[in-house]
């Protein structure tokens, strides 16, 4: 309860403090995102912790189910775009987010050990995560030109990261003493602490993006599919999140099943999965604030190029080197290098398109588009899987896979350069 109040009551004192500085909106964004992924971050290791303990032959079937929600949700989201005005729009998602986890609490305060209540929390926090981000940056996307966002999206994704700090340690240090439930309704709080950011942040904007935040953006969920495939930027982008997603889903088919082996209880995996967050984090936080705004300074495409050999050279060590700590080595250097280089580039390639590719066909990549390649992975690490050692042949498929992408992202480069003809 402490910690519940402590985390409403920061915003508003960290908010005054950056109004009285004349830095509101600068500092609002990254409170806002700090205290999304500071939510989130408490949620993950248990959601993570569950799935595991389900078993790693579920997680196949758990992917199915979470791109068919995404599915749903999508169409919702799409008719949500183009009903309501985006003042309103954002800071109503993440209510409705925290009033789901306080239900999801209430739920296992009455069935703690209900393996249908599991998977129905792994399905919701794999949707609930990526319209979270998703929508943030498209929010950001609005606010920024292409050169302010490669400027300034590092150093708001550093105000991620210092909220996925913050998650883990609560998570590490809570998750026995409170268990599951209790994580989930400091989430709840984190999350409405994030929308009373996002209200404060569209009144300080004012003038032009104030009067952005009013509109709404015409078009469902086909439109956006038809601008994915007629865009060079965006097909791009989307090849980009498909190589990344296949990729992420081998590895943490692997971790999974080494977490069941090294922890078998609840609470140990939780607390294993929440330190590896940690790490994660931390070195995100190093990269973004040090590295991350020179890299993107010199260009969208380049950041990705260098991703892509950086996830190549990866899986390479782990076809050699096939062993669980280097697994865990690969997960945890793949995560860093995607959450402080990979995602702020993709997204900063949004800024100078049109508002319905920032709203309408990002999170239909970001979300559907995802999760099915989340879905195809998940079946087909059994087809990889079965060539040989699970490590080995995953390495030398994540290998080939990062030079593909690299190709992907030259061809961004140019199209980026060239300013070509976007979809309006």
């Amino acid at each position: 309860l402490v910690l519940i109040l402590m985390s409403l009551l920061l915003v508003p004192i960290v908010l005054l403090a950056a109004w009285h500085e004349g830095q509101g909106s600068r500092w609002s964004q990254k409170s806002f995102f700090a205290l999304l992924l500071a939510a989130y971050y408490l949620i993950r290791p248990v959601r993570d912790s569950l799935a595991a303990g389900l078993g790693s032959e579920s997680i196949k079937f758990l992917s199915s189910g979470v791109l068919l929600v995404s599915a749903i949700v999508a169409t919702l989201y799409a008719w949500l775009v183009s009903t309501v005005p985006r003042r309103w729009l954002v800071p109503c998602l993440y209510v409705a987010f925290a009033a789901k986890l306080a239900g999801f609490a209430l739920l296992f305060r009455l069935w703690p050990d209900s393996r249908f209540l599991a998977a129905g929390f792994y399905l919701w926090v794999a949707v609930f995560n990526l319209w979270m981000v998703s929508t943030f940056w498209s929010f950001m996307a609005d606010l920024w030109t292409e050169g302010e966002a490669r400027s300034h999206f590092g150093r708001i994704a550093a105000g991620g990261s210092f909220g996925g700090l913050l998650g883990p340690l609560l998570a590490q240090h809570f998750a026995v003493r409170v268990g599951p439930q209790g994580l989930m309704l400091l989430a709840a709080a984190l999350l409405l602490a994030g929308s009373m950011v996002a209200l404060y942040l569209m009144r300080e904007l004012g003038g032009e993006g104030h009067l952005r935040g009013s509109k709404t953006v015409s078009g469902g969920i086909g439109s956006g599919l038809k601008d994915i495939f007629k865009s060079p930027v965006l097909s791009r982008v989307a090849l980009l999140v498909a190589g990344g997603s296949v990729l992420g889903m081998f590895l943490y088919i692997e971790v999974a099943k080494a977490a069941v082996i090294l922890h078998p209880d609840v609470a140990g995996r939780t607390a294993f999965f929440a330190e590896r967050d940690l790490w994660v984090n931390a070195l995100a936080l190093v990269v973004q604030f040090l590295i991350a705004p020179t890299l993107l300074g010199r260009g969208v495409g380049q950041t990705l190029v260098l991703v892509s050999i950086i996830t190549s050279f990866a899986f390479a060590g782990l076809a050699l080197w096939h062993t669980v700590p280097v697994l865990l080595g690969v997960n945890i250097l793949l995560r860093v290098v995607e959450f402080s280089l990979g995602k702020p580039s993709r997204d900063a390639a949004y800024a100078s398109l049109p508002d319905s590719a920032k709203y309408r066909s990002k999170n239909l990549i970001d979300t559907v588009f995802y999760r099915a390649c989340d879905s195809t992975a998940g079946w087909a690490y059994a087809l990889v899987a079965a060539v040989g050692g699970a490590y080995v042949s995953i390495g030398i498929a994540g290998c080939l896979a990062g030079v593909a992408l690299a190709k992907t992202g030259q061809g961004l480069i140019s199209r980026l350069n060239t300013h070509c003809p976007e979809p309006r």
